[in-house]
């Protein structure tokens, strides 16, 4: 009796093991599938690090920074207002304040006096990282120098009795406006006035000298 009872014991304390490690298995069927699911079927989300813009505000002729530029990034659909500021003597850079695929305007709201307005730039993030931003439409004064920045030209304004004059001396190179020339489509006044009268004067002289010889 005591021979089956120790065996009895020791049979009870190798089944032990073996229930916690089928406890263990029961388990891990029922949570595995539930965690797979919370890790591996969650949306893909995109790093912060690509979503971003660095802008140039450059002379069209110097290439050096045009200071007091009104800019504006704006969210297309929405006219939303994600970023503007004043541009100054280096590069505006958005960082993290953008999202993927979502179509913005890069516009420049007042030019500095003595410049004109660029043409807005519309473009988007893309969502792969590294590959920077999409442009979708832009004008001729502007260009995509790297992946995520933009440089934006300012031309000098010109009026319509002015001319622009770049002048370059060395490596350097100064822009200033003087009148327009007149073209021979704007004949001067003043002379033509003055023939006609003299040709009046002419006639009107000539017929009293015709009249005295008859007298």
């Amino acid at each position: 009796m005591n021979i089956d009872r120790t065996m009895g014991r020791a049979l009870a304390l190798a089944l032990v093991p073996l229930i916690a490690l089928a406890f263990a298995l029961a388990c891990m069927t029922c949570v595995a599938p539930a965690y797979a699911k919370k890790h591996f079927d969650a949306p893909t989300t995109v790093s912060d690090d690509i979503t971003r813009l660095h802008v140039n505000k450059l002379d069209a002729d110097t290439h050096e920074y045009v200071q007091g530029a009104k800019m504006a990034i704006i969210e297309k659909e929405s006219g939303r207002v994600v970023d503007e500021w004043v541009t100054g003597s280096g590069t505006h850079e958005n960082e993290k304040g953008l999202d993927v695929d979502v179509v913005y305007i890069l516009r420049e709201v007042e030019a500095p006096e003595g410049y004109s307005t660029v043409e807005d730039i519309e473009f988007v993030v893309n969502a792969t990282e590294g590959t920077g931003i999409k442009i979708l439409s832009q004008g001729a004064d502007s260009e995509l120098v790297e992946s995520y920045k933009v440089n934006l030209y300012d031309k000098a304004a010109t009026t319509e009795n002015e001319v622009v004059v770049t002048q370059t001396k060395g490596n350097q190179s100064t822009t200033s406006t003087k009148p327009a020339p007149k073209t021979g489509d704007e004949a001067p006044l003043a002379p033509i006035a003055f023939g006609v009268a003299l040709a009046i004067l002419g006639v009107v002289a000539l017929e009293m000298l015709k009249r005295r010889i008859k007298d």
